[in-house]
């Protein structure tokens, strides 16, 4: 027969409910959380409104709770690591309840402080695509190209980046000049 453990259902002692705050602080421990995200946890877990104010507020005034960090933070390893551009960044954080501005601020912030080549990303991904190709036909490049801009690239730079892997395309040099004899 299995003995109850203390602390569990059915042992006869009440479970005592965290608070607002050692929750938040639980959950912080286990990974960096946006203040929108906390708020909406503490939320769903059934804490009062004005005690989740009250903890918010010690938690953004001890420096536990900063959005910019969280956004720099995340900016930087997520170009490194998933090759991803800058608007997919900026959209992956406001969905976490960051601002757009305070997503922008942390990209500056990243670049400016030279923790983040903006165009290392977008190398580092075509690499990874074109990697045993060497060069790409027309439609390799557009599934390439489409892709990049899926992963938040700006059309403009990803198409002068992808430019040198372009495969010669017959349709591709054919000028207007030219006489083709079969349609004259």
């Amino acid at each position: 027969m299995e003995r109850p453990r203390p602390g569990r259902p059915g042992t006869g002692k009440r479970i005592q409910r965290r608070s607002a705050r050692e929750t938040a602080l639980h959950l912080l421990k286990r990974r960096p959380r946006t203040r929108a995200e906390l708020c909406g946890e503490l939320e769903r877990l059934g804490h009062e409104d004005s005690e989740i104010e009250q903890t918010l507020a010690a938690l953004d005034s001890s420096g536990y709770l900063n959005d910019t960090e969280l956004a720099r933070d995340y900016i930087t390893k997520r170009a490194a690591r998933l090759h991803h551009g800058r608007e997919r960044l900026l959209a992956d954080l406001e969905r976490r309840g960051v601002t757009r501005a305070e997503a922008e601020r942390a990209w500056n912030e990243a670049v400016e402080s030279g923790d983040l080549d903006p165009a290392e990303p977008l190398r580092a991904a075509i690499r990874r695509r074109v990697r045993e190709r060497g060069s790409l036909d027309s439609k390799a490049y557009a599934r390439v190209y489409n892709a990049l801009l899926r992963a938040g690239f700006e059309a403009e730079e990803t198409h002068r980046e992808l430019e040198p892997y372009r495969a010669g395309d017959p349709f591709d040099t054919f000028h207007d000049d030219e006489t083709n004899d079969d349609f004259a």
